[in-house]
This record gives C-alpha cells, structure tokens and sequence, in this order.
C-alpha cells in the first residue's frame, strides 16, 4: 500500500496521509475545508519496512484501509518551535 503525505497550509503541524488512487476530492469537505491548500511532500510505500514516529506503519495502514485517510497533528509544542524557527527566518 503506498500513501501521499500533504501538509496544510493553512493549519501548522497538520499533515494529511492519503491512500493512494484516492482524490483530495473524495475526501469530507469539512475536512478539507479546514486544511485549505494541501502541498504535496512525499510518497511512502507502507508495504516496505518503514519507521515512522508519529504511527506505526501497520496502523496507517488499517486506518487508510478503512477511511483512505489519516490526520496527524503535530504535538503543540512541536508547532510552537515550528512557528519560532519561522519567526526567526523572517527577522534575519
């Protein structure tokens, strides 16, 4: 099974798994509506052995099996340190 992995743009630390073949489209609207614009930022094929730290890869795949999608949201103060570094980058 392979996904694509979209980050929000509107929302920071929100990163959208998507089972491949499955649209943005296809996917709730209120969802969507949320995120805003989705950028495109890898693919990861869950058939390999892979090490991912925010699920495993088998329950990525039971949920995308199931719902085609997977939401994760970055801890806040992951977020915090993200918007500070980005901060930071402006000033300089």
């Amino acid at each position: 099974m392979k996904c694509i992995v979209y980050r929000s743009e509107r929302k920071e630390g929100y990163y959208l798994y998507v089972e491949c073949g499955t649209r943005i489209s296809d996917l709730p609207a209120e969802l969507t509506g949320k995120l805003g614009t989705l950028k495109q930022i890898m693919m990861l094929d869950l058939d390999r052995k892979i090490c991912l730290q925010q699920v495993s890869a088998e329950k990525l795949r039971e949920v995308l099996a199931g719902q085609h999608y997977y939401l994760f949201i970055q801890s806040p103060e992951v977020i915090e340190k993200i918007i500070t570094e980005k901060l930071l980058k402006l000033k300089n």
